[in-house]
């Protein structure tokens, strides 16, 4: 008897230990994927996104709207970093980082600047990651849209793929008079608020695939 409990004393120690390191690692792992989020530059792009359709829309804006900005945008950049960069660039007044009077310099005045401009820039530009109401905002306030809007933005940046939303990879957005002095520009019906605004060339490539696919489908049916 003694024997057999010196025997299997140290293989169960030993099997205790296994199991317990076993058991920490599965923890800790399962920990590290819980506490594993958007990073800060998803969140940044995603809050522009979100901003920008908003400037556009207004507090009316829906999710086709956030598709159609996050989908011009992404077509400007391989990463969220460049088509954050684009973003900002391209609706500059309406990030509170952004160069809004484009004079070289962030500063006080591109919020003046902003103020100035017709449509809803003075404060779009300081929605944030919250429900908090944004500064000079006149009208009213509504946090639950603001939040599902920023929301549908997030989970656009974290899938990064492309939303098909106008059925043409668009790099632009505008109503129809914006395009009126840009005539190499298509007029994409998206279901936005905003036309899509598409090269010829991405136009006539999505026409193809549409008759490829088309074409497989009566050669499977044979």
């Amino acid at each position: 008897m003694t024997r057999l409990t010196s025997t299997l004393l140290p293989r169960g120690i030993a099997l205790a230990f296994l199991i317990g390191i076993l058991y920490g690692c599965c923890v800790r792992s399962t920990a590290v994927a819980q506490d594993v989020g958007p990073t800060s530059l998803q969140l940044a792009y995603a809050l522009d996104v979100a901003r920008t359709a908003v400037n556009e829309a207004s507090l009316g804006a829906r999710v086709v709207d956030v598709r159609l900005i996050y989908e011009a945008s992404r077509y400007h950049g391989r990463d969220d970093l460049t088509r954050l960069r684009w973003l900002r660039r391209h609706s500059a007044c309406t990030n509170p980082l952004g160069d809004c009077n484009r004079d070289g310099t962030v500063d006080a005045r591109d919020d003046a600047a902003a103020l100035r401009r017709p449509g809803n820039a003075g404060w779009t530009r300081h929605l944030r990651w919250d429900d908090a109401r944004p500064r000079n905002l006149r009208g009213p306030w509504d946090p639950e849209r603001w939040e599902r809007l920023r929301r549908i933005a997030m989970v656009l940046v974290l899938r990064d793929e492309p939303t098909g939303v106008c059925g043409v990879p668009v790099w632009t957005w505008g109503r129809a008079s914006a395009f009126d002095a840009r005539p190499g520009i298509v007029r994409i019906d998206c279901g936005a608020y905003n036309l899509g605004g598409a090269t010829p060339q991405a136009v006539e490539r999505a026409r193809r695939r549409r008759e490829q696919r088309a074409l497989a489908r009566v050669v499977s049916v044979r």
